[in-house]
């Protein structure tokens, strides 16, 4: 038994990947993160921001690949880092009547841009509920932390998705969720939404 999974018997609740009410669970997915990243970390613990790679080979219209592909060709904005989790989404969260509670599969405390945990969550929201999810994600992010989103660091985080997502996926959900088909469909049309 490794540490991620002794800690998922110690806290009470289960990842839920098919809730009842979906709009509601993108709110209460969005709130902890201002609170994280206003967290204040002991320097010895904060581990430096290494960023994903950027792969947009996966884009079939190419239009919008050169588009992205310019975008991030651009040097970063400079945003305040904060600390991050790195992989905040809602296969990590525990859930019990509906309350968040706990969040696990932590690698480390991140010192990174907020959209490290924002994207990445959008990112994985796409892939198994759709465009309209990872939206309501962001807008229930943005009133909660009181901040836009930054398109550039936004369309960085898109950027992980890769062609080994469609196989791993499934393993991940194992059953506990329905699989729509077009994932790919679903991140492209994130992207085209980011980039826009």
């Amino acid at each position: 038994m490794n540490g991620d999974e002794m800690l998922m018997t110690k806290l009470p609740g289960h990842a839920n990947l098919a809730p009842a009410d979906l709009g509601d669970r993108m709110r209460r997915l969005a709130e902890p993160l201002p609170v994280l990243h206003a967290a204040r970390p002991p320097a010895e613990i904060a581990l430096p921001y290494s960023p994903y790679q950027k792969d947009f080979s996966w884009v079939r219209d190419a239009g919008l690949r050169r588009a992205a592909e310019g975008l991030l060709a651009m040097p970063p904005p400079p945003v305040a880092l904060v600390p991050c989790h790195g992989d905040y989404q809602h296969f990590n969260l525990l859930w019990s009547r509906g309350r968040l509670t706990g969040i696990v599969d932590w690698n480390g405390i991140w010192l990174a841009p907020p959209e490290l945990d924002v994207s990445h969550c959008r990112l994985n929201l796409a892939v198994l509920y759709g465009y309209d999810a990872a939206e309501a994600f962001r807008r229930h992010y943005e009133s909660h932390a009181g901040r836009v989103v930054n398109q550039w660091w936004d369309v960085s985080g898109i950027g992980s998705f890769g062609t080994e997502w469609p196989s791993f996926i499934p393993r991940q959900v194992a059953g506990r969720a329905p699989l729509l088909p077009g994932m790919l469909a679903r991140v492209e049309e994130l992207l085209r939404r980011a980039m826009a």
